[in-house]
């Protein structure tokens, strides 16, 4: 089964961490984000030979549209043309991902019938389509929503979008978790059991014959991913080969006030209806993904309350003017998108 697999998920839940550990195969290999699955676009027969070139609205509260990264194809031994050239030579969406996996795995010394994963966290915004228009399994990890509220904030997110980030986000997931297609990584198991975990994947999604042994041989020498990866400087871990683990420093009464805020909030119904996501909640959520003991036991008996502050209203302004401008708006939405989650 040569071919390209979607990994999409919430900013800053370990999916760097996960994207090293499965390109340490010589069945399997993960190249730089390219938000590939994260295009509309790419699914829809009239606009699929022109994908790269158009750009998507998305749910997240963080950006504002998905596009093509152009500045990285050149890590998978392409460029726009060639790109181009392989999108028009492909008799659909199935020939080109295997394809563009077989180019990928060429480039890297690689078996040809292996498997390409493309890990962009933005592809999680396209899940429905791509478990409708493609036979592949999706790859979502998961982590625990206080450690990527403190994640974000410490990369720099306006307090109260690094708060409603993994509701918003984790949203897309929710009507699919469920699904045997659909296999979901906890950030806290792969901290523990990255090995076993990276090639109890690759055997599931395409029947490798992988062990723990290669997988952790492989990632402690990667060169390629070293040279082709960005490691952000308010990660823990930075350093190539080495296995992450888990560190939480205590919250300070303000952060548990904040994400106790959390458990009265839903995405709103009208935001829902613009972006395809279901009407859930944080506590429902909590529930489904599992972490609902562990996020009681880090908030205690803080209780708050949630209000975007101006600053906040206006990079959502950005994003609604974005959308807009392309026609993927209308005016009288100005109100759902500076509102993306209400009180239950």
């Amino acid at each position: 089964m040569t071919t390209t697999i979607a990994l999409g998920n919430c900013p800053s839940s370990g999916s760097t961490f996960l994207a090293d550990l499965l390109d340490s195969t010589a069945c399997s290999a993960v190249g730089p984000e390219l938000n590939l699955f994260s295009i509309e676009a790419l699914y829809e027969e009239e606009s699929f030979r022109r994908f790269f070139l158009e750009r998507s609205r998305c749910a997240s509260v963080y950006l504002r549209r998905n596009g093509l990264v152009f500045n990285d194809l050149c890590a998978f031994g392409l460029n726009g043309q060639r790109l181009e050239q392989m999108v028009a030579g492909s008799e659909g969406l199935p020939d080109f991902l295997s394809k563009f996996a077989r180019s990928f795995l060429a480039l890297r010394g690689k078996s040809l019938d292996g498997v390409v994963f493309e890990k962009s966290p933005q592809n999680i915004h396209c899940v429905r389509q791509y478990l409708k228009k493609t036979d592949n399994p999706f790859v979502h990890i998961v982590r625990d929503p206080v450690d990527v509220f403190l994640s974000l904030k410490k990369r720099g997110f306006l307090s109260g979008i690094a708060l409603i980030t993994w509701l918003i986000d984790e949203a897309k997931i929710f009507e699919f978790a469920d699904q045997d297609r659909v296999k979901i990584v906890r950030y806290e198991d792969l901290t523990e059991r990255p090995f076993e975990i990276a090639a109890d994947i690759l055997r599931s999604v395409g029947s490798f014959d992988v062990d723990r042994a290669e997988v952790e041989a492989g990632f402690k020498s990667n060169p390629y991913r070293k040279y082709h990866t960005v490691k952000l400087a308010s990660w823990n871990q930075k350093d190539f080969g080495k296995t992450e683990t888990r560190k939480r420093r205590k919250l300070s009464d303000e952060e548990q006030r904040s994400l106790a805020a959390l458990k009265n909030l839903k995405v709103s119904k009208a935001y829902a209806e613009i972006f395809d996501l279901p009407e859930v909640s944080f506590v429902q959520l909590l529930s489904k993904l599992g972490y609902e003991e562990s996020f009681n036991s880090a908030i205690g008996n803080a209780e708050g309350d949630f209000e975007l502050s101006r600053s906040e209203q206006y990079k959502l302004l950005r994003k609604f003017t974005g959308d807009l401008k392309h026609g993927d708006a209308r005016l009288k939405d100005l109100g759902t998108y500076i509102n993306p989650v209400e009180t239950i």
